[in-house]
């Protein structure tokens, strides 16, 4: 009789959360709808469609011929392969992309937070996988995907975690690939690069992690030199000769005058890109103990790298923001409700949210101190690295559970 009402409760709460993601995504529809028009397309949509066509045309001479472009190829063919729907009707992909991929977004993050809780060896919690998802359509996220022209915003960060996943479980090559696709993405993907060094290994064998990490770091450099040398080669890759307009309300503008003036070129990029890996490297060393990378890891160290990323950063565009926030969701995904840790998480989230969370002395003051005492709770937290990582050989599973 008991077994039988337990089962009666469980299959109406079974139902009841099969009607709030139909909700959701129905809600999700109609405001995809309703943003697609009210959209424009963006300059940068544009101009990576035509980088794009001559990409997918063999004109590869043509595609970083102007120093504007700075999305990767993986990007510049995303942008044109969406944006097809144009040749029936202009703007038709703006349609598409609210009625289809704001919802699409939305309901896939939760499966990705129901795969995440998984390779982190966390109980299913489908309160959470509900939650994030609505996050994630509230808090525009899957608005950005769809309309801000560099969906990279969103598929980079979900690839830091992936691969850091990949890492933990002792898998470097993989993980190297996941950083080095990423950055066919947007080549600012490069800066997730310190989750490599959450491979297992504790106080006897950080020879071995640092080997699989140095290993990891060559298959990224690999991918990354198969995705961008063919346009070196034709000798009209000019993606490096960009500089930027440097923002007056940026750090940059503030303490260093003359780049503001003569525009923040690429070696000014490369020390940006320096100091964002070297912070997300020194989380992951803190975040090791004696059976490897606390979970935590795994979303901490890329949003500390993207926080310093955007502290110095001499643009400021608001999507810029976008990656943080997808970082602390899901940090939110992997929490453990009701903890001290689980609220300083959500603390994370809500401020990245917040309108004034996206500028730089917000990102400094707020967002930075929250990952370190984030990042402090987690070593202080009792069995810290409890879940345990997996030799490389047992790892096979890893594409069922990640």
């Amino acid at each position: 009789m008991l077994g039988r009402a337990s089962a009666s409760v469980r299959d109406v709460a079974a139902g009841r959360l099969h009607l709030a993601w139909l909700a959701l995504a129905a809600v999700a529809a109609a405001a995809g709808g309703a943003l697609a028009r009210t959209q424009v397309a963006v300059v940068d949509e544009w101009l990576f469609r035509n980088a794009g066509d001559a990409l997918l045309q063999g004109r590869l001479g043509d595609v970083y011929a102007h120093p504007v472009v700075q999305a990767g190829p993986l990007e510049l063919l995303w942008v044109r392969l969406v944006t097809g729907p144009d040749a029936v009707s202009p703007g038709l992909h703006l349609a598409v992309l609210g009625v289809v991929g704001v919802p699409g977004v939305t309901l896939a993050a939760g499966y990705a937070v129901r795969r995440l809780r998984a390779a982190l060896g966390l109980p299913r919690a489908p309160a959470v996988e509900l939650g994030v998802a609505a996050l994630v359509l509230v808090w525009g996220v899957a608005e950005a995907f769809a309309f801000c022209g560099h969906p990279a915003q969103v598929v980079v960060p979900v690839a830091w975690v992936a691969a850091g996943v990949l890492g933990r479980r002792g898998r470097p090559v993989a993980a190297g690939a996941v950083v080095g696709l990423a950055a066919g993405w947007e080549t600012w993907a490069v800066l997730g690069a310190a989750v490599l060094l959450l491979g297992p290994g504790g106080r006897g064998s950080r020879g071995t992690a640092l080997r699989r990490a140095l290993a990891g770091g060559a298959v990224a450099t690999a991918v990354i030199a198969a995705l961008y040398l063919p346009f070196v080669a034709t000798g009209r890759f000019r993606m490096l000769d960009n500089r930027w307009t440097v923002n007056p309300r940026s750090l940059v503008a503030d303490a260093v005058p003359q780049l503001a003036a003569d525009g923040f070129p690429w070696w000014a990029r490369a020390v940006q890109a320096a100091c964002a890996v070297a912070a997300g490297a020194a989380v992951a060393l803190a975040l090791r103990s004696g059976a490897g990378a606390r979970p935590e890891a795994v979303w901490l160290v890329p949003l500390v790298a993207a926080a310093v990323r955007l502290v110095l950063d001499p643009v400021l565009y608001p999507y810029y923001w976008t990656a943080p926030l997808v970082l602390a969701l899901a940090g939110v995904a992997a929490a453990r409700p009701g903890t001290v840790a689980g609220v300083a998480v959500a603390a994370t989230c809500a401020w990245q949210a917040w309108p004034w969370g996206a500028t730089w002395p917000g990102t400094a003051l707020v967002t930075l101190p929250l990952c370190a005492a984030c990042a402090a709770l987690a070593r202080r937290a009792p069995g810290a690295a409890a879940v345990a990582t997996r030799p490389p050989s047992a790892g096979r599973d890893l594409g069922r559970v990640s």
